[in-house]
């Protein structure tokens, strides 16, 4: 699988987890994972969108791009190797002809076009007599890597894949909002979200192949829970639901 900016052809590699993670660690990336969207004021009565909206309402999701040298530290951990990344994006963004990042994103949208959602605002309507909160948007992304081997470049693309929202509350507001959910079972504020449906045949199949990437790192520990006849960690459990989830929706059963 292939992405061309600007002339030159990058393959596109799956990520493994403990690269994923060290990646989205990156202050820039991390901005785009968690965003408050909507803030409620109870005592007036209304709130206000803290997000950026287009004319429709919506909420614009974008792609990220970030440089990323692995670098294993005595004890297993992976971090970043700031300096030889450096390097590596002034090196990257030469060669495409960008002076910084966006200048490669803006045209990355024409092929990879951003998604827009829109907040859910009946989900959190029954708190509004009894809290201020803010609604927050979390956003998993398909990391992969784009390289090309000749002239030693690389970069880490993200994309956005599946949003979750959840109100949060202060301190102060947890007790009237536990007394409400215990008045009204019908009322939760479990994180809730969905899968983005896929843009084009690029975004579908670079998140097939983010998605496959998932599924392979969290099946052993799916596998030895199963094997021992216990149930998987929470964790564990929900993110490998959500990965089959998206891979089923990307690969429709009669087209495996």
């Amino acid at each position: 699988m292939r992405l061309t900016i600007n002339k030159i052809d990058f393959e596109i590699e799956s990520v493994p987890a403990d690269i994923r993670r060290a990646v989205e660690a990156d202050p820039i990336v991390r901005q785009g994972l968690r965003r408050e969207i909507f803030a409620w004021d109870r005592e007036a009565g209304k709130g206000r969108m803290i997000a950026r909206t287009v004319k429709d309402g919506a909420i614009p999701l974008g792609n990220a791009l970030t440089f990323f040298v692995p670098r294993v530290g005595s004890d297993g951990t992976v971090s970043n190797n700031d300096k030889l990344a450096q390097k590596n994006a002034e090196r990257f963004l030469a060669a495409v002809g960008a002076r910084d990042v966006l200048g490669v994103l803006r045209p990355l949208a024409r092929v990879l076009p951003l998604p827009r959602v829109g907040l859910p605002r009946e989900r959190f309507r029954p708190f509004d007599k009894a809290v201020n909160y803010t609604v927050v948007m979390e956003t998993e992304f398909a990391t992969v890597r784009l390289r090309e081997a000749s002239r030693n470049l690389t970069a880490y693309l993200f994309v956005p894949a599946q949003v979750f929202f959840r109100a949060e509350v202060a301190e102060e507001e947890r007790p009237a909002l536990q007394k409400l959910m215990e008045e009204k079972p019908s009322i939760s504020n479990r994180r809730f979200g969905t899968i983005l449906p896929e843009a084009n045949a690029a975004n579908r199949d670079i998140r097939r192949l983010a998605t496959a990437q998932r599924i392979r790192d969290l099946q052993p520990a799916v596998t030895a829970a199963r094997e021992a006849g216990t149930p998987p960690e929470p964790a564990v459990a929900d993110a490998f639901g959500r990965a089959v989830r998206e891979w089923r929706m990307l690969v429709p059963q009669d087209a495996t």
